[in-house]
């Protein structure tokens, strides 16, 4: 019966391998997310005022300004979304409880 215990311990800790993957995963979702959102609502805001600091034709930069702040919607969902992971992974972990004991 040593067999179903490796293959257990071997599955307890693919679990947490890929727990730890997709937590670092939302969490470098957030930050793009958050860097992302401010950055492409300046980008929108510069294209929606005909800025000279964006260098595209000017019949080109309300649809640009718009396609930004589509953008930063998308982005701020993304956010939400990786934020909510992080929250609820920790909550999960805190609650469980410990599958296999070893004895040696």
């Amino acid at each position: 019966f040593v067999l179903p215990r490796r293959e257990a311990a071997a599955a307890a800790h693919r679990r947490s391998q890929e727990a730890i993957m997709a937590g670092g995963c939302a969490t470098f979702c957030v930050i793009m997310s958050a860097l992302a959102v401010p950055l492409m609502m300046f980008f929108g805001y510069l294209c929606a005022t005909q800025s000279p600091m964006i260098d595209i034709p000017e019949n080109q930069k309300p649809d640009a300004g718009k396609g930004c702040f589509m953008a930063a919607a998308l982005y701020a969902v993304t956010f939400a979304a990786a934020y909510g992971s992080m929250q609820s992974s920790k909550q999960a972990s805190a609650r469980e409880a410990p599958l296999l004991q070893t004895s040696k």
